[in-house]
């Protein structure tokens, strides 16, 4: 069975689809994400959009160029950066 692919616009749409999903409900409930239902911790939620991204890559398999491999892993940073200012990560105290 191979993998599925999806191409590079349909996978940024659903990226920025769920990002937009998520922030409405961050954005409306003022509990900590651990206690909102139907919405995914951080890491959970980064990983969902890596597995988008790597459905997305399989769309074309030739070599990346050096400076947009960097491109696409500066812009990668930049959204989570960018995703944690908005719904950081609350620190757990050792009771």
């Amino acid at each position: 069975m191979t993998e599925q692919t999806l191409s590079p616009n349909v996978a940024r749409n659903r990226v920025n689809r769920a990002v937009k999903t998520r922030m409405k409900i961050l954005r409306t409930d003022s509990r900590p994400v651990g206690e909102i239902k139907g919405i995914d911790s951080q890491h959970v939620f980064a990983g969902r959009i890596v597995a988008l991204l790597k459905q997305a890559s399989g769309d074309n398999p030739g070599e990346w160029s050096e400076a947009y491999t960097e491109h696409v892993i500066n812009r990668f940073a930049d959204r989570y950066v960018e995703l944690c200012r908005v719904a950081p990560i609350r620190e757990r105290v050792a009771s």
